[in-house]
């Protein structure tokens, strides 16, 4: 499981927020999920492309303190593939990608990385 705290703008116009995993991913922000997908980000050959999904969540940030977390399982980059007992086709370590993308009223677009700065802890399933 990952988590990031931050601190929300009162003026954000839109909020965008690309992400990607090795390994499949489910986020939620500030307690509610994000997107209605499931199995995120699917299938591909982790060999030659990584798929990203594109979540508005404008409505979802607080001005003020939010919480963003992250689940992480195997899926097909780790886990059990077809018939027999293989496992780790494509890599050994899950990791999340992700970027926010926050235009802001009056203002230019600003960036925020999610990176290693934030709390990872062994997640109950």
């Amino acid at each position: 499981m990952l988590r990031r705290v931050f601190t929300g703008k009162t003026n954000i116009a839109s909020a965008r927020l690309y992400v990607s995993a090795m390994g499949l991913y489910q986020l939620e922000l500030n307690g509610k999920r994000v997107g209605d997908q499931y199995f995120t980000p699917g299938w591909t050959a982790y060999d030659f492309r990584y798929q990203y999904q594109t979540y508005d969540v404008t409505a979802q940030l607080n001005p003020g303190k939010n919480c963003l977390g992250a689940l992480l399982g195997d899926g097909w980059f780790r886990g059990f593939m077809a018939s027999g007992h293989n496992r780790n086709s494509y890599g050994t370590k899950l990791a999340l990608l992700g970027s926010w993308s926050l235009h802001i009223r009056m203002a230019s677009s600003k960036s925020l990385a999610l990176t290693r700065a934030g709390r990872r802890r062994p997640a109950p399933f």
